[in-house]
């Protein structure tokens, strides 16, 4: 009997434990019913000044005419070098659309006394990275690894900027895939609808072509063209 009790007891605390917790569920679907939907409230507002303070930020310009920005962070043992260039494919004739992104890809493939498979061996040996990328308006090469690498380092992005080869088979594979990736850029119902926009906003100007070009000025680069815009910069 006392048992029973026990039991009838704690089925009633139960009961009881599921009453409140339904009316507390209740109370917060109807409070949440009267709230604003996120898409109709006000934007938050925005957070202005410098994204770094200025006494971490070292600015510098050289001789050359060249602006130097340094930012030191010592929480982990590495480094990252970029270069940038004011000068992108908003600067190239139509005529040679994805000529600036074809420079920029045969910069990655060999640079200095080291060919593409040599540049790109000595890059991972070392667990660093590099890249050169091409926008409208600027260029930019950047490599990354460890701190005690920095002379190494330095030296690619030195040789990846100022000597880079320029391989007639390199120049060679270069096109055939950049060509390739425009063939395949046919299939994005997307990207179709971006180049139709482009060339009505900018009819007869470099903006109304990808950066990447169209097959019929791509077809056309070469070596001469790619050296040509690398001396310019």
């Amino acid at each position: 009997m006392a048992g029973f009790r026990r039991g009838a007891r704690r089925t009633g605390l139960f009961s009881m434990c599921g009453i409140l917790l339904g009316l507390f569920f209740v109370q917060g679907c109807a409070s949440w019913s009267h709230r604003t939907p996120a898409c109709e409230q006000p934007p938050p507002p925005l957070k202005e000044g410098p994204v770094v303070s200025a006494d971490a930020l070292t600015r510098t310009r050289l001789e050359n005419g060249l602006v130097v920005l340094i930012l030191e962070d010592h929480r982990l043992p590495t480094v990252n070098l970029a270069l940038t260039v004011r000068s992108g494919a908003g600067s190239v004739d139509p005529s040679q659309a994805g000529l600036a992104e074809l420079t920029a890809e045969l910069m990655n493939r060999g640079a200095g006394d080291r060919d593409a498979l040599a540049l790109a061996e000595a890059v991972d040996a070392r667990g660093a990275s590099l890249s050169v990328s091409a926008g409208w308006d600027s260029m930019s090469a950047h490599v990354s690894g460890l701190s005690r690498d920095l002379d190494f380092l330095l030296g690619v992005l030195a040789d990846v900027v100022l000597v880079p080869r320029f391989d007639a088979p390199e120049v060679e594979k270069a096109r055939s895939e950049q060509l390739a990736g425009l063939e395949a850029a046919n299939d994005n119902p997307g990207e179709l609808v971006r180049r139709e926009a482009m060339a009505a906003l900018y009819p007869g100007h470099r903006y109304g072509v990808p950066v990447s070009g169209v097959p019929d000025s791509v077809n056309v680069l070469e070596a001469s063209n790619i050296r040509a815009l690398h001396a310019g910069f």
